[in-house]
């Protein structure tokens, strides 16, 4: 037995690799919430995906984010637009959720491909999901993404993309 774990525990080092089957980090750090995130891009291509590194990072102003690993139809829409909406994905939608992480073109509307309505929103030119109880509307500052390449070692194509919330939508109680 080494000094860095016991019989009953897995050391590793993700630079070197874990040699299971699957990633543990995934497991390790849950429950996550899902940022469904829908974007459009400068030619006004829509985009919808869900992404299961996400979070609020503060409440006063709300901020949340959310982590792209390779250079996504998200990641990149952000990046021209500045604007993306964050759609609260409930049991509900978990199966039209499931959908939207489908890998299609670009010029191919993911709400279309899970059935769900695309409906307009008052501050950003994004559509948000009309079937998501809360929706929320983002738009990047100029300093609201972070990019990974360039501080990793070896780099990593990946990026994110945080903000304050520009408005709210909640669906009333019955």
């Amino acid at each position: 037995m080494s000094s860095s774990g016991t019989k009953d525990q897995h050391y590793y080092e993700p630079a070197k690799g874990h040699g299971l089957k699957h990633d543990p980090f995934n497991a390790i750090i849950a429950p996550r919430p899902i940022g469904w995130i829908s974007s459009r891009d400068a030619k006004g291509h829509v985009n919808l995906a869900p992404y299961s590194f996400f979070n609020a990072f503060c409440y006063h102003p709300p901020i949340i984010g959310f982590a792209s690993t390779n250079w996504k139809d998200s990641a990149a829409n952000i990046q021209e637009t500045g604007e993306f909406v964050w759609n609260l994905a409930t049991m509900d939608l978990s199966r039209q959720m499931n959908a939207t992480a489908a890998h299609v073109a670009r010029d191919v509307s993911e709400f279309a491909v899970a059935g769900l309505t695309a409906a307009p929103c008052k501050l950003v030119n994004v559509p948000r999901v009309a079937e998501s109880p809360s929706p929320t509307r983002r738009r990047i500052p100029p300093s609201g993404s972070v990019p990974f390449k360039e501080r990793f070692s070896p780099p990593i194509d990946a990026i994110l993309p945080f903000s304050s919330s520009r408005s709210y939508r909640v669906r009333k109680l019955p």
